[in-house]
């Protein structure tokens, strides 16, 4: 019986072993989409080095280190994806606060809608719904943020809570705000830190120097070439959206993934090029408080060099700024955990019987005596008699042996 009970510790052990171990270890970098349609890329090893390098600016000296697995969107939030958040909620009479509709992106005001609020649609241009949105303003990001964690609930409350507490978005008068800092513990979705972004950015764990550090996101030290895809008349040698402009504000319209060559080290694209990516990380300065953002933003050389990090405001519109979101490494399903505990359970039954089994083959050894053969059991000698006595119906009482009627 003991030896069951031993068994059955080491099943449930076991069990509970790979069940976290499916939770926390390293899955395949890039993963399948999930419910509300974005590609993630799994950012592994963590407790990486932090970076040393080279950091005119004074933001990333000592950042990138994580110590755990989390995920990055491969691409930033589309306009499709941000147009289905505004017209769950610009169409009402009261539209939630602190909501500001992109800067740049490839839709606008539907005109046959006759209200309440405003509603929104997609322009006419070629793949508009795959283009990013730039102008985006931080606090705007986190409310999608908590749309998402909500599961896309059309409840305004939906948007309040969940990743970050918009009733915390507060301005003072000395440039400080009292805004959420960092992202509730039970978020499924949020604003990357600046840790998050610069290692999925720019941290290869198969890179021998620089402590694993690149200079750029496409795994390189070489400067990129800067140029529209052929698409947009490009010659076919530019790697990133960003430093040119193009007739009409037309480099706002080249689509996503257009640089498919030019992916970071974990499979993120337009990590080089493209907007200025929002992250969760403050600043302060003697200007006020900062949220930091990571990445090119349309500027000149050294845009999308591991420094490339500048402070603005969370309410701020200005510029190209947009988001890569940041999520958590789901673990199995209750339904594959389920089979996987029959499975091991299963397994480990038969173990028992086997290993018990054997145990009593082992221990039964034939002894060979006065022409007869006969079986041992492995018992305490006094076991042993108790049990033969007990077959006989002798017992022992008072240091007599006696015979049960």
């Amino acid at each position: 019986m003991s030896s069951l009970r031993s068994a059955s510790a080491a099943a449930t052990h076991l069990l509970a072993s790979v069940i976290l171990g499916l939770c926390f270890a390293s899955p395949p970098a890039l993963a399948q989409p999930d419910a509300n349609g974005y590609d993630w890329a799994t950012i592994t090893h963590p407790s990486n080095p932090a970076y040393s390098g080279f950091d005119p600016f004074g933001y990333v000296t000592g950042r990138g280190s994580v110590a755990y697995e989390y995920r990055l969107a491969r691409t930033e939030v589309s306009t499709a994806q941000w147009l289905d958040f505004f017209n769950t909620f610009m169409g009402t009479a009261t539209p939630p606060p602190h909501m500001s509709t992109p800067r740049h992106w490839s839709a606008g005001i539907d005109p046959n809608y006759q209200g309440p609020g405003v509603q929104y649609r997609l322009s006419g241009l070629a793949n508009a719904g795959q283009t990013a949105a730039y102008g985006v303003t931080w606090r705007t990001a986190a409310m999608y943020c908590n749309w998402l964690h909500n599961n896309k609930s059309s409840d305004p409350a939906a948007v309040m809570s969940g990743a970050y507490d918009v009733s915390t978005f507060f301005d003072n008068p000395d440039g400080t705000f009292t805004d959420q800092a960092t992202h509730s513990p039970g978020a499924r979705y949020w604003i990357p830190t600046l840790d998050e972004w610069l290692k999925a950015a720019h941290w290869d764990p198969n890179h021998a120097d620089n402590g694993g550090w690149w200079t750029y996101s496409n795994g390189s030290d070489i400067p990129l070439t800067y140029g529209p895809p052929p698409s947009f008349g490009g010659d076919g040698t530019g790697q990133a959206n960003a430093v040119f402009r193009l007739p009409n504000f037309a480099h706002y319209d080249i689509p996503l993934g257009s640089y498919p060559d030019t992916p970071s080290i974990w499979g993120l694209l337009d990590i080089a090029g493209n907007g200025s990516e929002w992250t969760e990380t403050i600043a302060s300065g003697q200007t006020g408080m900062f949220r930091l953002r990571a990445g090119s933003a349309a500027g000149g050389p050294g845009a999308d060099q591991t420094y490339a990090v500048g402070p603005n405001r969370p309410w701020s519109q200005a510029g190209d700024f947009n988001l890569r979101l940041a999520s958590v490494v789901p673990c199995p399903s209750v339904s594959s955990a389920f089979v996987l505990s029959l499975c091991v359970l299963q397994g480990a039954h038969r173990n028992s019987r086997r290993k018990h089994g054997s145990h009593r083959t082992d221990s039964c050894h034939v002894v060979r005596g006065g022409g007869r053969v006969s079986f041992s059991l492995s018992m305490p000698r006094r076991r042993r008699s108790s049990w033969r006595r007990a077959r006989s119906g002798v017992r022992r009482t008072g240091g007599r042996t006696s015979r049960r009627r």
